[in-house]
């Protein structure tokens, strides 16, 4: 009997009788729940990891948690955590002598990789870009971008009122053009032209490309800032 005087399950098993029917609980629920949770903790975990720069304090040969603490600026017991999440993730790994070593996918937060992906992460995942999130409620609301709900401003006059923020920007854009490069010259043809303009291309790493497979009479290309 359970504790409320019914019978419970033990007892349907003990006297070989079946279960009361039940519904059945829908087996996606769990996985929904912990999905639309946690995979919010995923990409905060990973943005501080591209803010403190985890992945260039850790050297080929591995790096202890002292170490990275002692580089990133990061107190060891949190970011013990924060690793935690990242090997879980599968951006490091650990040995037996508790060292953290990079993975392939652990390269791309490298600032020096060829397709660092980590001003991008850095500037999308936080910063004035976290903020605009926020004010995501306001945008429905008002029919204004959550940017501008929560700043005051579009985008571009953020931009141009903080030079800075708006480096890190082009930065981010030009590692996410780099990764997508390959994939983009891959999947269209682009037929010959006498002038390419890339508006909005930073540092035009893209129509570069471009260029170099267009057959020689394409004669120039104009590169406009994107701010």
């Amino acid at each position: 009997m359970c504790e409320h005087g019914g019978v419970g399950a033990i007892d349907w098993v003990v006297h070989g009788s079946k279960l009361p029917p039940q519904s059945a609980p829908n087996p996606n629920i769990q996985d929904f729940t912990l999905q639309a949770v946690t995979s919010f903790w995923r990409t905060r975990a990973l943005w501080l990891a591209a803010r403190l720069g985890v992945a260039d304090a850790v050297p080929d040969l591995g790096a202890s948690l002292d170490g990275i603490a002692a580089k990133t600026g990061a107190r060891p017991a949190p970011l013990l955590r924060l690793m935690s999440v990242l090997v879980a993730e599968g951006l490091f790994s650990i040995e037996e002598d508790g060292s953290y070593v990079r993975t392939p996918q652990g390269d791309l937060l490298r600032s020096d990789h060829p397709l660092s992906q980590r001003a991008l992460i850095d500037v999308l995942l936080g910063g004035e870009h976290y903020d605009a999130w926020g004010a995501l409620e306001a945008s429905m609301r008002t029919e204004i971008s959550g940017f501008e709900a929560h700043h005051g401003v579009d985008w571009v006059s953020y931009y141009r009122a903080n030079p800075e923020a708006a480096r890190a920007f082009a930065r981010a854009m030009t590692g996410t053009t780099s990764a997508f490069e390959n994939a983009v010259l891959a999947a269209d043809p682009f037929p010959s032209f006498r002038c390419g303009v890339d508006i909005g291309g930073a540092d035009g790493g893209l129509i570069a490309r471009l260029l170099q497979i267009i057959p020689k009479q394409t004669a120039s290309c104009l590169i406009c800032p994107m701010l």
